[in-house]
């Protein structure tokens, strides 16, 4: 008699990788418009890893025996998690350099970041236990009308809720591990030795500096040309500080380009007030912002080549039916009320 044929078993690894693919298939399905936001994060399995999911904004680092113990228990919990930390990135809650309470803060963000998922209504991402949710969603929204990360974090400082409550808070909404947001240094600060706080992935090289220190010029060979990115950085430096780095950069990069977010005086002093109060600055606009980066910026310096499109709508419509009319919204204000933009400046030769 034949022995009958054994079909290979894929490892853990492999299968974990393959669950995260179907949830991130299901959420580009749902909503399209995150497929390249999706595609920035690479996936790093990290048996570890005490949590489902973790990022830093380059990398996703996942468990593959949590991810896939989770998958069996609730299929849609991956799909979740994943829009979950992806939206922390987008809603730019891991850019919050300040000195603050980070417990509070991050279950802040977990919250706000639900509460955006419960009003986009994906059946990929629905759970059996949302309904837990709702009893401490009703409160909020009567503390507070905007359930902002920062209107969030302001309500449980005030308040002062006791551990227990604040653990029952952090199991209801959270789902990812925020601990990457504060391994690099905030801007300005002193930097860890080099390779201490992440290693360099392939083809990467960390230069741990004070970005407003022209001596990192030093460091990066640019005899191929470079591109620089800077993403939700300039909120937190005065608009001099950015002259001054923007022309360093002319100086010593001659035919690279500059790209990062930007804002106008209300979006940042919205991103940054809570970081503004804990410090007692009130001179809000001395910090960078922008509404018209052409005509804004182009004066600084004759080589400068400025050019933006909206943060939002720059690049795609939001026409397509999968997006939901509520980030159609978030759309139209973020790129039109707060002129939220994507600029990039072009180092022109040096004179």
């Amino acid at each position: 008699m034949p022995e009958p044929i054994q079909t290979p078993v894929p490892a853990a690894d492999e299968l974990a990788a393959q669950v995260l693919l179907l949830a991130q298939s299901r959420l580009t399905a749902d909503l399209r418009f995150l497929s390249s936001a999706l595609e920035q994060l690479k996936p790093i399995p990290v048996p570890a890893l005490d949590t489902l999911f973790a990022g830093d904004g380059h990398r996703l680092y996942y468990c593959p025996e949590t991810l896939l113990r989770t998958f069996r228990a609730q299929q849609s919990v991956p799909t979740r998690a994943l829009l979950h930390v992806t939206l922390h990135f987008l809603l730019g809650h891991p850019f919050q350099r300040q000195e603050m309470d980070h417990r509070l803060w991050n279950l802040a963000c977990d919250i706000a970041t639900e509460e955006v998922i419960r009003e986009l209504e994906i059946p990929s991402c629905a759970l059996p236990d949302d309904a837990a949710q709702d009893s401490w969603r009703s409160r909020l929204q009567d503390a507070c009308p905007h359930l902002t990360a920062e209107a969030i974090y302001n309500f449980l400082l005030e308040r002062q809720y006791p551990a227990d409550v604040l653990a029952e808070l952090t199991q209801l909404f959270s789902r990812d591990n925020h601990a990457l947001w504060y391994a690099a240094p905030r801007p300005g600060s002193r930097p860890a030795p080099n390779g201490q706080l992440l290693p360099a992935g392939e083809r990467e090289q960390n230069i741990p500096c004070d970005l407003k220190d022209p001596a990192w010029f030093d460091k990066i060979d640019a005899s191929g040309g470079a591109v620089f990115f800077a993403s939700g950085v300039f909120y937190y430096f005065l608009t001099e500080q950015v002259r001054e780095l923007v022309q360093g950069m002319a100086d010593a990069f001659p035919g690279g380009v500059l790209v990062f977010d930007a804002a106008n005086r209300t979006a940042v002093k919205m991103i940054a007030k809570t970081w503004l109060r804990t410090a007692k600055i009130k001179d809000v606009g001395a910090y960078f912002a922008v509404s018209d980066a052409k005509s804004e910026l182009s004066p600084w310096d004759s080589r400068l080549q400025v050019s933006s499109r909206g943060y939002m709508l720059g690049y795609n419509d939001l026409k397509d039916p999968s997006v939901s009319g509520f980030f159609r919204f978030l759309a139209r204000v973020g790129d039109n009320g707060m002129k939220m933009q994507i600029v990039k400046i072009g180092f022109g030769g040096k004179l």
